[in-house]
């Protein structure tokens, strides 16, 4: 596991996270970009926050899968990291919320959810999960991009 592989998360119980599945017709609800073994970046309802990768590692509510996309380069990775990082900050949560909304609607959201966080950080620097409709990205597309590799079994375990 290292800085720019994509975590794929799936939430067992959280309603939303049942509508996002339902919807996009995946098994994953939620991704987040690994800075290091021990550590990512990702969006919550609370804002977009570094947290301890442990913090899905032990818990029976998560389903997990780890993937790195192939030709990323290290470069690559390391502008897109800093970018994400720049962005830290708290969201309020009732914009977060509405912001599902709004995309069911085809309107655009007040605040990025997980998937556009990343990929849109991606492609300013050039590197494309092959998406055409870029306002509803979501974590499957992240899944099924013919260029990510299922790493999952370099997940640590006893972080």
């Amino acid at each position: 596991m290292k800085k720019g592989d994509i975590l794929l998360i799936n939430y067992k119980f959280d309603p939303i996270a049942y509508l996002i599945k339902l919807v996009t017709k995946s098994k994953w609800n939620h991704v987040a970009w690994v800075l290091n073994e021990f550590m990512l970046i990702e969006v919550t309802g609370k804002g977009i926050k570094i947290n301890p990768i442990s913090k899905y590692l032990h818990s029976p509510l998560y389903n997990l899968k780890l993937i790195r996309l192939k030709d990323l380069s290290k470069s690559k990775i390391k502008k897109v990291s800093k970018r994400l990082l720049a962005q830290r900050g708290k969201i309020h949560y009732w914009k977060f919320f509405l912001s599902y909304f709004l995309v069911g609607f085809g309107l655009k959201p007040l605040v990025k959810n997980c998937s556009n966080f990343i990929f849109f950080e991606m492609r300013k620097e050039g590197y494309s999960i092959g998406k055409r409709n870029q306002k509803f990205i979501n974590p499957e597309d992240f899944n099924s991009y013919k260029y990510a590799t299922d790493i999952t079994e370099e997940i640590p375990r006893g972080v």
